[in-house]
């Protein structure tokens, strides 16, 4: 395959994409990072919700906060499952000599 140096005319179309394309919801991000979050634990979800704006957080609230705390609390307990499962079981009687 050849290459070939950018036109001027590609340079307008190209300009012409640019422009005409739509703007990502400015709060997406923020979703993602929220969700991220989440997914590590209510401990991690929390520090991150208490680091927010105000404005960020009523955002949050309105739209997908509780599903987040949903989605901590299970990956706590997904987490603590796990290190009930890695944990060797305790003795409770004296061995035998």
């Amino acid at each position: 395959m050849g290459t070939r140096l950018l036109t001027k005319e590609d340079g307008e179309r190209i300009r012409e994409w640019n422009e005409t394309g739509s703007l990502l919801d400015p709060n997406e991000q923020l979703q993602k990072r929220a969700r991220g979050a989440a997914e590590t634990g209510t401990s991690e979800y929390e520090a991150f919700f208490s680091k927010l704006t105000a404005q960020q957080k009523k955002f949050l609230v309105s739209t997908t906060h509780n599903e987040n705390k949903t989605i901590a609390h299970q990956a706590d307990e997904v987490e603590k499952n796990a290190q009930e499962d890695t944990q060797e079981p305790q003795q409770t009687g004296q061995e035998s000599k």
